[in-house]
């Protein structure tokens, strides 16, 4: 029960922390200054990488040696400014070093020339983490045909 408990938690900060994010008026309270007082590195990943096969996107994510469940987020934008998220996935504490592997997709099926992604790492105690941006190229999509002479 304690457990269901805390994944709702971090379900419920991150989707507080990605409408906080969004808000783009000073004015109003929030929860979290992403630019100023959360670090842009990502606790215990050891590589974050994306392959580009077919108009689909593969990211890997390795992490080694999480010492507290948290939420992976990845978010894409197609203006560098405005991220949304596009998929979510639980990260399981492992005090050993072992390294656990935890894969997404998406479509590139964006109007723009570029998408931009990142990971947001959020943690229920000690905040949330933002990684470099990655910049996909949206290139046109060809295909191949046999013409007879």
């Amino acid at each position: 029960m304690n457990k269901i408990i805390n994944i709702i938690s971090l379900l419920a900060l991150v989707i507080v922390a990605t409408f906080t994010y969004a808000q783009n008026s000073p004015n109003e309270s929030i929860l979290y200054k992403f630019e100023d007082e959360v670090p842009t590195d990502i606790k215990n990943v050891k590589s974050f990488t994306y392959t580009v096969i077919d108009k689909k996107i593969f990211f890997k994510l390795v992490v080694n040696k999480l010492n507290e469940d948290c939420v992976f987020v990845i978010e894409r934008s197609e203006s560098n400014n405005d991220f949304s998220p596009i998929a979510m996935k639980m990260g399981k504490a492992d005090t050993n070093n072992i390294n656990l592997l935890y894969c997404f997709s998406d479509t590139l099926n964006f109007e723009s020339e570029k998408a931009y992604y990142r990971l947001k790492q959020v943690f229920e105690t000690s905040g949330v983490y933002l990684s470099d941006i990655h910049v996909v190229e949206n290139e046109p999509y060809y295909y191949l045909a046999d013409y007879k002479k």
